[in-house]
């Protein structure tokens, strides 16, 4: 041995403090950028839903002449209610009702989820005139 020189092994506990400050600060950019495009996904699975919904009102209106809010006729899921249907995988449930006094003429939706992704809730209200407004309740 020429010298007795010593050599460091692992981090300082300053570089490891430089380490865990990065990390902190990319996780503070990217869990609320996934949280609401997670948020976003769902309102635009409910849109898709509420289309859905009204594409099967429009065929039952070429078939038999006339609107229903029955969505056992609507071959769509029940939720229990005959007017209250849940999407497939169950994460909206939609409710339809008449614009007035006659279902025949005219059929109104409210969608919502049945679990929230984040605390922003949101309801899609439309009617078979094809009138849609997304509302942050």
């Amino acid at each position: 041995m020429i010298g007795n020189t010593k050599h460091n092994k692992g981090f300082t506990v300053a570089e490891s403090l430089i380490t865990v400050l990065i990390i902190a600060i990319l996780m503070g950019i990217a869990v609320p950028s996934l949280i609401f495009s997670k948020a976003e996904t769902q309102k635009r699975e409910a849109e898709s839903y509420a289309g859905v919904v009204l594409n099967q009102l429009t065929i039952y209106r070429i078939s038999n002449k006339e609107y229903t809010n029955d969505v056992g006729l609507l071959k769509l899921k029940s939720a229990g209610p005959p007017n209250v249907a849940v999407s497939w995988d169950g994460k909206f449930e939609v409710s339809l009702d008449p614009c007035s006094t006659d279902v025949t003429q005219c059929v109104k939706g409210t969608l919502s989820p049945t679990t929230p992704i984040t605390d922003q809730n949101f309801k899609i209200d439309f009617d078979t005139n094809k009138q849609w407004v997304l509302t942050n309740i």
